[in-house]
C-alpha cells in the first residue's frame, strides 16, 4: 500500500511539473515571460563580501 502510494503522489508531482513547465516554455516562445528587471535589484547597490 505505501509502496502504490508514493507511486502515486511521486507521479502526480511529476505531471504537475510537467504541465507547469510546458506552460512556462510556452509562454516563453510567446513573449509572455519578461524576467526580473536586475537594473533595480538591491543587491547590485551593496557592497562585496570579503
Amino acid at each position: 500500500q505505501w509502496l502504490s502510494t508514493s507511486h502515486f503522489v511521486l507521479g502526480f508531482f511529476f505531471l504537475i511539473g510537467h504541465l507547469w513547465h510546458a506552460g512556462r516554455a510556452r509562454a516563453a516562445e510567446a513573449g509572455f515571460e519578461k524576467g526580473i528587471d536586475r537594473e533595480s535589484e538591491p543587491v547590485l547597490a551593496m557592497t562585496d563580501l570579503d
